[in-house]
């Protein structure tokens, strides 16, 4: 670490905290500049903010690499009778941070769904609030009241898309400006949206295998479980096609793909 400060040009701070054994370690090295509003504070300031509205909590923080994630959400009822593979089972809020300068506060309405092999995260509205570390960060507060409000017409937008993928048949219909016939092609256009958007190179044999394997067919939201689905399943060799970050990654463009191919059925 010595070495490394020596070759260091210009002026940093060391940011420091008081570790397992009761010595002060260093757990940052940042700029001048840099801003602390670390986990605590973002998750206060957050936890004030939607006080009173009846959304349920969760947070979990890495003390390794200081990164720090909050849910807010409303779930459905317990008593729920009719669920199935590929409901929406929880909307609401989440933020995220970073105490040691690996990221910026981040908070945005989010929508989970049940992708059957475990709970995935399907969408998330592209208004999501980021704010770095630099300057005054007391402004936060209101962009937090301002992402809440946000939020509703968000959580009504997508049940709303998801509900016409629901009933609308994948072939027939204008998709990117074509019409097919049949799934393949389908899985095809399907495959280089998600490889733009998740910067990753997709098979179209993979959605398919995973398009396969499901009970829901025929529908744009078979598509769209198909591609949630095909990020957790997907192997080559006998090893998972993609790793964590590209998974999430994967995820994410599937949430794209649901905004996507609504509206390109609203426009048909």
């Amino acid at each position: 670490m010595n070495l490394v400060l020596k070759r260091c040009g210009g002026v940093f701070k060391l940011r420091t905290r008081v570790n397992d054994d009761g010595n002060r370690g260093v757990f940052a090295v940042v700029t001048p500049k840099y801003a602390a509003f670390d986990a605590d504070r973002v998750a206060e300031r957050i936890g004030n903010a939607v006080s009173g509205l009846g959304y349920r909590g969760e947070v979990t923080y890495d003390t390794v690499t200081t990164n720090m994630r909050l849910d807010a959400t409303y779930h459905a009822d317990h008593n729920i009778t009719d669920f199935a593979a590929g409901d929406v089972f929880k909307v609401g809020l989440r933020g995220k941070s970073n105490d040691a300068g690996g990221g910026a506060i981040k908070f945005g309405p989010t929508a989970w769904w049940n992708g059957c092999l475990n709970m995935i995260i399907i969408s998330n509205d592209e208004s999501l609030v980021r704010l770095v570390h630099k300057g005054s960060m007391e402004r936060i507060d209101g962009m937090f009241s301002e992402q809440i409000a946000k939020a509703r017409p968000v959580f009504e937008q997508f049940a709303q898309q998801w509900g016409v993928l629901s009933h609308t048949p994948m072939l027939g219909v204008p998709l990117w400006g074509e019409r097919y016939s049949n799934v393949e092609d389908v899985f095809e256009a399907v495959a280089k949206f998600l490889g733009q958007q998740a910067k990753k190179s997709i098979k179209v044999e993979h959605l398919l295998n995973s398009y396969d394997t499901q009970d829901e067919k025929d529908t744009l939201q078979a598509v769209v479980n198909a591609a949630t689905r095909m990020a957790h399943q997907a192997e080559k060799k006998g090893q998972k096609l993609l790793d964590d970050i590209q998974r999430d990654a994967m995820e994410r463009a599937s949430g794209k793909l649901v905004k996507v191919l609504a509206r390109q059925v609203a426009n048909a």
